[in-house]
């Protein structure tokens, strides 16, 4: 019977070859600017260059089309949940009261009824989908 691994890595390159205290400096510095980051252009470029890096140390392609298929309900969900409900974080996080609305429900449909969707929202939910 084959052991279960975790090492999705194929091929030794720079990054397998990092000390792992280099490895866990680098870890807390991205994580320190996903924290911090609250611009969607910076939090998809980190994502983006994250990636890349992922890429260039020989993480098996596969692995990372299971992650991207695995997260995708996730992100959907992020991104309805704070398009319809974010207005609250985002007034009291930004102190803005006037957002863009891009999608109504009527009042009188029930559950459903006065739920807006801002683009506010759309954007706060697209870097969280970013961070993770």
């Amino acid at each position: 019977m084959r052991p279960l691994t975790v090492q999705t890595v194929t091929r030794a390159s720079f990054f397998t070859r990092l000390d792992f205290r280099s490895k866990l400096w680098l870890m807390a510095v991205l994580t320190t600017l996903a924290f911090l980051w609250e611009d969607p252009l910076l939090s998809g470029l980190l994502t983006l260059s994250v990636l890349a890096a992922c890429l260039i140390a020989g993480v098996q392609r596969a692995y990372l089309r299971l992650i991207f298929i695995a997260l995708l309900p996730f992100a959907a969900f992020m991104l309805l949940l704070q398009g319809f409900f974010g207005e609250a974080l985002l007034t009291t996080r930004t102190g803005q009261t006037a957002f863009t609305s891009l999608l109504s429900f009527p009042s009188t449909w029930p559950l459903l009824g006065r739920l807006t969707l801002t683009a506010e929202g759309l954007r706060y939910g697209l870097v969280i989908v970013c961070k993770t």
